[in-house]
């Protein structure tokens, strides 16, 4: 087992250890989405933390108001995680069948 790197979140380090420890990873590619999905969970901690401290909306410099950018980081980065999640099959008690929303015609 790999540890996780150390840039990353106490719980995200934590999520990365016991989903390591749950799931055999045999190649250096299924490590490395491990590791991106870790990276993914920090960067959506960061972001929350950032919208917690400065709100939905930050000011302009025109005295407007537009939305925090660290809601498209976190939108992102919740995104890409489940992606991830998907692509190393960690929900694995289903088929991709009923995983995967319905094919377009």
């Amino acid at each position: 087992m790999r540890n996780p790197p150390k840039h990353l979140s106490d719980a995200a380090r934590k999520w990365f250890r016991e989903t390591a420890k749950q799931f055999e990873f045999e190649t250096s590619a299924e490590w490395e989405l491990l590791t991106q999905a870790a990276g993914c969970l920090h960067r959506i901690e960061q972001a929350r933390a950032a919208i917690e401290e400065h709100g939905l909306c930050v000011p302009t410099a025109a005295d407007g108001v537009k939305p925090n950018p660290a809601c498209g980081i976190e939108r992102d980065n919740r995104i890409l995680f489940s992606r991830i999640v998907r692509e190393l099959r960690l929900n694995d008690n289903q088929t991709d069948d009923e995983t995967r929303p319905p094919r377009l015609r």
